[in-house]
């Protein structure tokens, strides 16, 4: 009976310090004042440890060490939150910032973003893509000046209407316009220059 209630009796841990001297995955060699002891970051320990740590243990009997949490750590040691399955982050109430004084990078297979409204404001936007799709039900911009250069542009629309307040200027090495019925031009004077040839071809030809 005696060895049956000691099965029984629960391990009884304790907290000791440490200091971390090699990491591979979740296990750490740390050395304390017991020696040194293999332990296991705690899935409440966010930040992997590192090297030269110093940590809080939680020791038992019967053997099992897991590090609770990274109290100090020298000085310019990357710090990293890892999670070894899905993870998100949900806030109840309020809002959530992510704020840095360099750079926030981020890298993954996939994003996905996903909000009602988004505003973004930057001093200066750099894409580079292989390819971009998008679908906007309607689109309005503003801008003081627009420069696009592109081998190819292919516009397919419905209707076109375009207000230009002072000159319109095209320049092509040859441009052609086909109009399936009506083409109308209207200015308070024109003027046609050619250095070869104008042919004017119709049916009917009324001019005054």
């Amino acid at each position: 009976m005696e060895n049956v209630a000691r099965k029984l009796e629960p391990a009884r841990p304790w907290m000791e310090y440490g200091r971390v001297e090699a990491c591979a995955g979740r296990l750490a060699k740390v050395r304390m004042g017991l020696g040194l002891i293999t332990a296991e970051r705690a899935v409440g320990c966010l930040l992997d440890p590192h090297v030269g740590d110093e940590v809080l243990l939680s020791v038992d009997g019967a053997g099992s060490a897991f590090i609770l949490s990274i109290l100090r750590r020298p000085e310019g040691t990357e710090a990293i939150v890892s999670f070894d399955g899905p993870a998100s982050f949900r806030v109840a109430q309020g809002n959530l910032t992510l704020a840095a004084l360099g750079e926030i990078g981020l890298a993954a297979g996939r994003v996905a973003v996903d909000a009602e409204k988004a505003v973004v404001r930057l001093g200066l936007v750099s894409l580079v893509a292989e390819r971009l799709e998008s679908q906007v039900k309607r689109i309005k911009s503003v801008s003081k000046s627009v420069d696009a250069v592109c081998r190819r542009l292919t516009q397919r629309l419905g209707n076109s209407f375009r207000y230009v307040e002072e000159h319109d200027e095209t320049q092509a090495q040859t441009q052609r316009v086909l109009v399936e019925d009506l083409l109308t031009m209207h200015s308070k004077n024109a003027m046609i220059v050619s250095e070869e040839h104008v042919t004017v071809n119709a049916e009917q030809i009324h001019l005054g």
